[in-house]
């Protein structure tokens, strides 16, 4: 049967020897997932992606449509996986998980063999909430997988701690948090072609990570035929001109805002 496996989940741990050594053992046929997971490490290191990716292989394994569950899932709709952020401003109470994991955590999958809950900030989990979990992390139904999310491991509780396996994660190089940025900006390029200012950030990340000049130019360009009448745009894209040595360039894109901008922007000899 077609279905998501390796392939899918392991990219995401490609710097994460430790999770990926962890994971990779539990990924079924082969494998035997564990009923609970804490994946610790910094804010930003892709623990968020690796759960969606684990729970995407979870869930997708004896579907009919193996990879529309996977699909799915990644787009947070898949009726099996469950998501819990902290409602507090800076914990988790205990109405977070009374229903959404411990009550549901013993009603049987809607379409899947397994349900799946990812718990964000593990670390924030008051005492009235952390106690509420521990019998669903220690016998909870074989149908169950927990992953539990925190950038704070020493700020989890220990009987919290006790119940589930340890995933590391390491931090991020400044070239991975780079690229993490730059790949949700061109997303969002993509879905928003008339957003000028998503261009404006892509050149200036592309600048200042050794990109292509070609490449900030263009999206300078870009930016600067989305909102034509915005003085800054032209204003930054003669800068890389300039910049870049293309005085007669630099001259066309001033004339060219004058034209477009007469009031905001003067053409100086």
């Amino acid at each position: 049967m077609d279905r998501p496996h390796a392939p899918e989940l392991l990219p995401a741990t490609a710097a994460h020897p430790h999770a990926r050594a962890v994971l990779g053992a539990a990924l079924p046929p082969q494998g035997s997932p564990s009923h609970a997971y804490l994946f610790h490490g910094p804010a930003g290191a892709g623990k968020r992606d690796t759960a969606r990716a684990f729970a995407a292989v979870l869930l997708s394994e004896g579907a009919v449509d193996p990879r529309g569950a996977a699909r799915r899932v990644v787009a947070g709709v898949h009726p099996d996986l469950t998501w819990v952020r902290p409602s507090g401003a800076s914990e988790m109470l205990r109405s977070d998980v009374e229903e959404p994991v411990v009550a549901a955590a013993t009603r049987t999958p809607f379409e899947s063999t397994r349900r799946v809950f990812v718990i964000e900030r593990a670390e924030t989990l008051n005492d009235a909430a952390a106690n509420r979990m521990l019998k669903t992390l220690e016998e909870p139904p074989p149908f169950v997988h927990l992953l539990l999310l925190s950038d704070r491991l020493g700020d989890v509780m220990a009987t919290i701690l006790s119940r589930c396996q340890l995933v590391r994660f390491e931090a991020p190089s400044s070239a991975e948090l780079a690229a993490a940025a730059r790949a949700r900006l061109q997303a969002v390029r993509q879905r928003e072609p008339g957003n000028s200012q998503v261009r404006l950030a892509l050149a200036t990340l592309t600048r200042q990570t050794g990109g292509s000049p070609a490449e900030v130019t263009a999206l300078l360009e870009e930016a600067v035929k989305a909102q034509p009448a915005n003085a800054a745009l032209h204003a930054a894209l003669i800068d890389e001109h300039v910049a870049q040595g293309g005085l007669d360039r630099a001259l066309a894109a001033a004339q060219a805002a004058v034209v477009a901008v007469p009031r905001n922007l003067t053409l100086v000899d």
